[in-house]
């Protein structure tokens, strides 16, 4: 594959993770395991999951809470959704 047709992929995977993790709260796993689906290699994850937490698109709490208050609808016990969340 030539390098014109790497970077050109690189950054079609870059545009589609941003887009992805502007829809709505992201952590860094949630925009990780999006490229990872998509074939990224290790460096294009990297240095996406860097581009997304400096502009602020992935938010490590609001994840946590968002996941602690669905599994808390569901009737899990305190301890189990800290179990879950340090997963």
């Amino acid at each position: 594959m030539s390098s014109s047709k790497l970077e050109s992929d690189a950054r079609g995977l870059r545009a589609g993770a941003i887009r992805y993790a502007s829809a709505g709260v992201r952590s860094r796993q949630d925009v990780k395991t999006y490229l990872e689906r998509r074939g990224a290699p290790r460096q294009t994850i990297t240095s996406v999951l860097d581009t997304c937490t400096e502009r602020g698109l992935v938010d490590e709490r609001a994840c946590a809470k968002l996941w602690a208050a669905h599994w808390a609808r569901q009737g899990y016990a305190q301890s189990a959704i800290a179990h879950r969340l340090t997963q």
